[in-house]
């Protein structure tokens, strides 16, 4: 989070003058800001928001936010994503429109589930329209036939992955998969 707010405050310095990488690395940013908030928030409920950089001394006063206010700050964040990033990747592992119509579905979901006795992320706001809306959004993809395949390493990127985070294998870089483990 906030290396995402970093980079968004320093994306205007000039340093990068394509509009339409900006407008990508903006929604990119903004996108994975969401994510983890929501990710915070479906462990913990309410979090501090931080949508901007802070010292070590400002970040001690932040106090958590309320549920509803992760979800307002998360929606927005892919709402802008959805407006800013291009409906097909540049390359491999970059996100889309797609992506994030997908994780704000989830989102909406999620804050649809029942409340259980805690302010957690189940809200029972009944989001379920907002769902299906979003889904029908998602450009329909062929499916893998064999479902094994779908989560097998020589079939990484395959048309069923809607989102997932792309491993760097390199000396000193990223990390390793199981299947680099046992030589395969």
């Amino acid at each position: 989070i906030m290396r995402a707010n970093t980079v968004l405050e320093h994306l205007d310095n000039g340093v990068i003058t394509d509009n339409d990488l900006k407008n990508r690395m903006k929604g990119e940013l903004e996108f994975l800001r969401g994510f983890y908030h929501f990710t915070l928030l479906r462990f913990f409920g309410g979090v501090p928001v931080i949508t901007k950089t802070l010292s070590a001394e400002e970040a001690l006063g932040v106090p958590r936010n309320s549920v509803s206010e992760v979800y307002s700050s998360v929606i927005s964040d892919f709402e802008d994503a959805i407006s800013l990033l291009p409906d097909n990747p540049s390359e491999v592992g970059k996100v889309t429109k797609d992506v994030a119509r997908g994780l704000l579905a989830s989102v909406y979901l999620t804050r649809s589930a029942p409340k259980n006795g805690i302010d957690g992320p189940g809200q029972e706001s009944n989001d379920y329209n907002k769902v299906i809306e979003l889904v029908n959004q998602i450009t329909p993809r062929p499916w893998v036939a064999n479902y094994a395949d779908i989560f097998s390493y020589v079939n990484e990127n395959n048309t069923d992955i809607l989102f997932d985070v792309e491993l760097i294998n390199q000396i000193g870089m990223g990390s390793s998969y199981p299947g680099d483990l046992l030589g395969e």
